[in-house]
Protein backbone atom coordinates (compact mmCIF):
# COMPACT_ATOMS: atom_id res chain seq x y z
CA UNK A 1 0.00 0.00 0.00
CA UNK A 2 1.11 3.39 -0.76
CA UNK A 3 1.44 6.90 1.47
CA UNK A 4 -0.88 8.91 -0.16
CA UNK A 5 -2.47 11.04 1.88
CA UNK A 6 -5.68 12.85 1.01
CA UNK A 7 -6.29 16.49 1.87
CA UNK A 8 -9.48 17.70 3.45
CA UNK A 9 -10.15 21.11 0.54
CA UNK A 10 -12.94 22.12 3.70
CA UNK A 11 -10.33 22.41 6.34
CA UNK A 12 -6.80 22.56 4.38
CA UNK A 13 -4.62 22.71 8.22
CA UNK A 14 -6.89 20.40 10.05
CA UNK A 15 -10.21 20.96 11.52
CA UNK A 16 -9.17 23.54 14.77
CA UNK A 17 -9.60 26.74 13.21
CA UNK A 18 -8.42 29.64 14.21
CA UNK A 19 -10.91 32.96 14.55
CA UNK A 20 -11.95 36.07 16.27
CA UNK A 21 -14.44 35.45 18.85
CA UNK A 22 -16.76 38.10 18.94
CA UNK A 23 -17.97 40.10 22.53
CA UNK A 24 -20.36 42.12 21.74
CA UNK A 25 -19.90 44.02 25.38
CA UNK A 26 -16.29 45.40 24.12
CA UNK A 27 -18.13 46.26 20.83
CA UNK A 28 -20.32 47.96 22.29
CA UNK A 29 -18.20 50.04 24.77
CA UNK A 30 -15.14 50.87 21.76
CA UNK A 31 -18.14 51.97 19.93
CA UNK A 32 -19.28 54.89 23.22
CA UNK A 33 -15.67 55.55 23.47
CA UNK A 34 -15.47 56.42 19.55
CA UNK A 35 -18.71 58.46 19.87
CA UNK A 36 -17.05 60.77 22.91
CA UNK A 37 -13.88 61.20 21.74
CA UNK A 38 -15.90 62.70 17.90
CA UNK A 39 -18.16 65.04 20.05
CA UNK A 40 -15.36 66.32 22.28
CA UNK A 41 -13.57 67.51 19.15
CA UNK A 42 -16.71 68.35 17.89
CA UNK A 43 -17.43 70.73 20.70
CA UNK A 44 -13.74 72.25 20.55
CA UNK A 45 -13.97 72.96 17.35
CA UNK A 46 -17.05 74.69 17.50
CA UNK A 47 -15.88 76.74 20.41
CA UNK A 48 -12.90 77.86 18.06
CA UNK A 49 -14.81 78.80 15.87
CA UNK A 50 -16.90 80.75 17.77
CA UNK A 51 -13.85 82.56 19.36
CA UNK A 52 -12.88 83.42 16.22
CA UNK A 53 -16.01 84.76 14.58
CA UNK A 54 -16.46 87.02 18.00
CA UNK A 55 -12.89 88.61 17.04
CA UNK A 56 -13.60 89.14 13.80
CA UNK A 57 -16.97 91.10 14.52
CA UNK A 58 -15.11 93.33 17.70
CA UNK A 59 -12.33 93.90 15.00
CA UNK A 60 -14.84 95.29 12.80
CA UNK A 61 -17.26 97.05 15.43
CA UNK A 62 -13.25 98.63 17.16
CA UNK A 63 -12.62 99.83 12.95
CA UNK A 64 -16.10 101.60 12.60
CA UNK A 65 -15.64 103.28 16.21
CA UNK A 66 -12.27 104.52 15.01
CA UNK A 67 -13.76 106.25 12.24
CA UNK A 68 -16.87 108.15 14.29
CA UNK A 69 -14.16 109.47 16.53
CA UNK A 70 -12.36 111.20 14.50
CA UNK A 71 -15.57 111.94 12.73
CA UNK A 72 -16.33 113.56 16.03
CA UNK A 73 -12.68 114.97 16.31
CA UNK A 74 -13.40 116.43 12.98
CA UNK A 75 -16.39 118.05 14.47
CA UNK A 76 -14.18 119.33 17.53
CA UNK A 77 -11.72 120.94 15.12
CA UNK A 78 -14.32 122.45 13.29
CA UNK A 79 -15.58 124.44 16.42
CA UNK A 80 -12.59 125.07 17.66
CA UNK A 81 -11.88 126.97 14.27
CA UNK A 82 -14.93 128.55 14.06
CA UNK A 83 -15.21 130.32 17.59
CA UNK A 84 -11.36 131.51 17.05
CA UNK A 85 -12.39 132.95 13.49
CA UNK A 86 -15.11 134.88 15.24
CA UNK A 87 -17.46 134.18 12.04
CA UNK A 88 -19.29 131.56 13.66
CA UNK A 89 -22.54 133.35 15.00
CA UNK A 90 -22.28 131.02 18.03
CA UNK A 91 -24.02 133.75 19.97
CA UNK A 92 -22.95 131.94 23.52
CA UNK A 93 -24.98 133.81 25.93
CA UNK A 94 -25.97 132.29 29.49
CA UNK A 95 -27.70 129.17 28.97
CA UNK A 96 -28.81 129.31 25.41
CA UNK A 97 -26.60 129.31 22.46
CA UNK A 98 -27.34 129.22 18.65
CA UNK A 99 -23.62 127.38 17.98
CA UNK A 100 -24.97 124.06 16.62
CA UNK A 101 -23.96 122.68 13.67
CA UNK A 102 -23.60 119.75 11.80
CA UNK A 103 -22.21 117.80 8.55
CA UNK A 104 -21.68 114.84 6.62
CA UNK A 105 -18.17 114.07 4.88
CA UNK A 106 -17.09 111.01 2.75
CA UNK A 107 -14.46 109.13 3.85
CA UNK A 108 -11.67 108.31 1.01
CA UNK A 109 -12.86 104.12 1.36
CA UNK A 110 -16.13 105.25 -0.04
CA UNK A 111 -18.45 105.18 3.38
CA UNK A 112 -19.74 108.37 4.97
CA UNK A 113 -19.60 109.18 8.37
CA UNK A 114 -21.41 112.63 10.20
CA UNK A 115 -20.49 114.86 13.19
CA UNK A 116 -23.02 117.21 14.97
CA UNK A 117 -21.87 119.76 17.31
CA UNK A 118 -23.69 121.58 20.14
CA UNK A 119 -23.12 124.24 22.91
CA UNK A 120 -23.14 122.53 26.31
CA UNK A 121 -22.91 124.95 29.21
CA UNK A 122 -20.71 128.15 29.71
CA UNK A 123 -21.24 131.75 28.75
CA UNK A 124 -18.95 134.18 26.70
CA UNK A 125 -19.87 137.25 28.74
CA UNK A 126 -18.54 136.32 31.97
CA UNK A 127 -14.97 136.39 32.42
CA UNK A 128 -13.05 133.68 33.50
CA UNK A 129 -15.79 131.47 32.10
CA UNK A 130 -15.26 127.94 30.42
CA UNK A 131 -17.53 127.09 27.37
CA UNK A 132 -17.87 123.89 27.22
CA UNK A 133 -19.11 121.97 23.45
CA UNK A 134 -19.70 118.24 22.72
CA UNK A 135 -19.08 116.88 18.90
CA UNK A 136 -21.02 113.70 17.95
CA UNK A 137 -19.54 111.72 15.61
CA UNK A 138 -21.05 108.34 14.17
CA UNK A 139 -20.11 106.11 11.71
CA UNK A 140 -21.96 102.80 10.12
CA UNK A 141 -24.39 102.96 13.01
CA UNK A 142 -21.76 104.01 15.79
CA UNK A 143 -21.55 106.82 17.98
CA UNK A 144 -18.33 108.43 19.69
CA UNK A 145 -18.16 111.87 21.16
CA UNK A 146 -15.63 114.53 22.19
CA UNK A 147 -15.72 117.60 24.22
CA UNK A 148 -14.03 120.77 23.59
CA UNK A 149 -13.69 122.57 26.62
CA UNK A 150 -11.81 125.98 26.72
CA UNK A 151 -11.92 129.19 28.77
CA UNK A 152 -10.95 132.62 28.27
Amino acid sequence: MSNIKIRNTKYPFGKTQGGQIRNTVHDGTALLMTVLILNSILLISLATAQLIITGVKNSGTQSRSTEAYFSAESGSERMLYEYRKGTNNCGVSGPTSTCVFSKSLTLPSGGASSYSVGWVRGSATTTGSTLVFISIGTYAGLGRSDELDFGY
